[in-house]
């Protein structure tokens, strides 16, 4: 008799373990995908179409490619060339309208598309907390599940925007690179991370930062040879979008005369065709370009707890900035930590590349850009809460000290609290209002298709008109369509040019010989509190003079006459000479 165990049933246990374990892996990474898309079904998410803007705007541009017009903006006068976004997102998109040119019945298949990227992206965010080291496979899959429970999540998934395409890219690209990026690896990861980050660059300028973060890794890991291949395979992608983006001009206003060169109409020709020339508008001296900064900073700063928290937790008061501070500064030290103890990734350098872009943008949808580095952001929070965890318990199992004991079971209450706003940010908070929104906006579009329905029966086809809905309002209708104001980020930080900018209402219907002009209940959301009050007042003042040439049954949807504006007046017009001659 002997003591030894034996070798071989435990290889053959071993060897039997690891399959099972990949496969019950495998299971709930299903299992994740399947509760994310059907939740995303649930939103009904073709009633957001519209909300965002540049929905429409992708889907306009995809559909001039699938008819062989170019990458271009249909829904503005002269069809302008499309050079604000790169042309893989419109791209992709356009094979829905060549499987089916039918609108709005192809917005499901456009919106199935990004649900898929939306997949990718979880698939690829397991990956990365597999890959940051110092969580186990267990603990990946709870990070995994709480990204694809996310609202946020959830709506940029439901919505046709490239922010999904373009998170799926840059995450996948970051997480292959710290796979391949080394010198003892073959090539073909170093293919298929250039491949992808070369696609996100084609997807969205902020690819770019994404590249440059790759680069510095294969630098920093004397890793010559992948870095050369890397570099091979991103050059035509990067040569495609660099070239788009240097030698692209700014297309000239199809407007001239004295209404191409008001100020309302500049605006709007500015914002749709040069993201450099809006830039300048909004940030016009040196005293809005540091309020656009500290603004920029300290929304960067609160990234994390929005990301994590409920709308309880995140108020504007001395609390709720203290839970902001707390958050962001529990996601900065779990990321370095992190990065100190497993190594420095991809995904770090090309996080020190890409926030300065984003503190030097003038619109700063902070959740929007910040998208590819959720993941990141959790696992540095559940790093970082995990080790305070560890020490509460050990000072509350360990210490003799009462005071050792009190200040533990402080921290960990406030841990506590924080974990329930992660539960109220999941199941209600913004869950809940993305759902309204959805909700909402069924209603409304009742109103507004039996308004388009009108405009396609009733107008000539070469009507133009102003809808806050322009592209959208273009492909329900074939009508050219514009937004009536374009605010720019100046007079967000500097309130008293507000009024200078209302006063160009109806600058736009005049350059463009509007024919008609859509008012819905919905026109002011994308503007903050202060704009869309004064916008509010301007407009109802404005829609009482002029003539409703079609009312949807709800009420909450009127098509209306504008040709008084640009000076042919017909019967009803009343007060919108008078308003006319005062913005003139």
């Amino acid at each position: 008799m002997t003591n030894e165990i034996p070798l071989i049933p435990l290889l053959e246990s071993g060897i039997n373990q690891r399959p099972t374990r990949y496969v019950l892996t495998a299971l709930a990474l299903f299992s994740i995908a399947v509760v994310y898309v059907v939740t995303i079904v649930q939103l009904r998410p073709s009633n957001l179409f519209g909300l965002t803007g540049d929905d429409g705007i992708y889907m306009s541009s995809a559909k001039a490619l699938a008819e062989g017009k170019g990458y271009v903006m249909p829904n503005l006068p002269g069809s302008p060339p499309a050079t604000k976004y790169p042309v893989l997102y419109p791209l992709v998109l356009s094979f829905v309208w060549r499987l089916n040119p039918l609108f709005p019945a192809n917005l499901p298949l456009a919106i199935a598309i990004s649900v898929a990227f939306g997949v990718g992206f979880l698939m690829a965010a397991f990956a990365m907390f597999s890959s940051l080291g110092g969580f186990s496979r267990r603990e990946a899959l709870i990070l995994t599940a709480y990204l694809g429970l996310h609202p946020l999540v959830m709506f940029f998934g439901a919505s046709i925007l490239s922010e999904m395409p373009f998170a799926f890219l840059a995450l996948a690209s970051m997480t292959v690179a710290e796979r391949f990026m080394r010198p003892n690896e073959g090539r073909l990861g170093s293919v298929c991370s250039g491949a992808l980050a070369g696609l996100s660059v084609l997807t969205r300028i902020l690819g770019f930062p994404i590249l440059l973060g790759i680069l510095v890794t294969g630098i920093m890991r004397r890793s010559w040879r992948q870095l050369a291949t890397f570099v091979l395979t991103a050059a035509p992608f990067v040569g495609i979008a660099a070239w788009n983006a240097i030698f692209s001009k700014k297309p000239a206003s199809p407007i001239t005369g004295p209404a191409g060169a008001s100020l309302g109409w500049r605006h709007a020709w500015t914002f749709y065709t040069d993201y450099a020339g809006i830039w300048k508008v909004g940030v016009p001296n040196l005293h809005i370009f540091w309020a656009m900064l500290q603004n920029n900073a300290g929304m960067i700063l609160r990234q994390p707890a929005d990301l994590l928290l409920g709308p309880t937790f995140v108020r504007d008061t001395m609390l709720g900035r203290a839970l902001i501070l707390t958050v962001a500064v529990a996601a900065l030290a779990g990321i370095v930590r992190q990065g100190k103890q497993r190594g420095w990734k991809p995904i770090h350098i090309g996080l020190a590349f890409y926030a300065p872009i984003v503190l030097l943008w003038n619109y700063p949808a902070v959740n929007r850009f910040f998208l590819p580095f959720w993941p990141l952001l959790v696992a540095g929070v559940w790093f970082e809460g995990r080790r305070v965890l560890q020490q509460v318990k050990s000072a509350m199992s360990h210490s003799r000290h009462v005071r050792d004991k009190c200040i533990a079971a402080a921290v960990g209450l406030v841990v506590v609290a924080l974990a329930c706003g992660v539960v109220e940010n999941v199941l209600g908070g913004m869950r809940r209002v993305v759902k309204r929104t959805s909700d909402e906006r069924r209603v409304l579009l009742r109103d507004k298709e039996e308004c388009y329905a009108w405009i396609r029966n009733n107008t000539k086809p070469d009507s133009r008109l102003v809808a806050y809905e322009d592209a959208p309002t273009y492909l329900y209708t074939g009508r050219e369509a514009v937004r009536p104001m374009i605010f720019t980020t100046d007079e967000f930080y500097e309130s008293d040019r507000l009024n200078r900018e209302a006063s160009h209402l109806t600058d736009v219907a005049q350059a463009i010989g509007a024919s008609y002009w859509l008012f819905a209940s919905d026109d002011y959301y994308r503007d903050w509190p202060a704009a869309a009050a004064l916008e509010g007042s301007h407009m109802s003042e404005l829609e009482k003079g002029l003539p409703v040439a079609f009312r949807g049954s709800g009420g909450t949807a009127t098509v209306r006459l504008a040709t008084c504006l640009s000076g042919d007046c017909v019967s009803g017009c009343g007060s919108c000479e008078r308003l006319s001659a005062k913005a003139r």
